[in-house]
């Protein structure tokens, strides 16, 4: 399986990842560094092994999924 992150408004693929949970270390990263409003802007979702696509999360959802049960600073924006 492959973890896809996209950018919703430009309709391109930021990155492939190879775990779940590398792909939502990078929405971690970005939200560290660039604030909720710049990471609202991204969707994660998976492909199977058959090339089908089913998403996972994307804006806030996925926001929330990528900080779940983590202690960082949350900015404010």
């Amino acid at each position: 399986m492959i973890y896809e992150l996209w950018d919703i408004q430009s309709k391109n693929l930021v990155g492939d990842y190879r775990t779940r949970d590398e792909a939502l270390r990078i929405v971690r990263s970005a939200f560290e560094t660039h604030g909720r409003d710049a990471v609202r802007r991204l969707a994660l979702s998976v492909e199977d092994r058959s090339g089908n696509t089913s998403p996972i999360a994307d804006g806030d959802a996925l926001i929330d999924l990528a900080l779940e049960g983590k202690s960082i600073a949350r900015p404010a924006n």
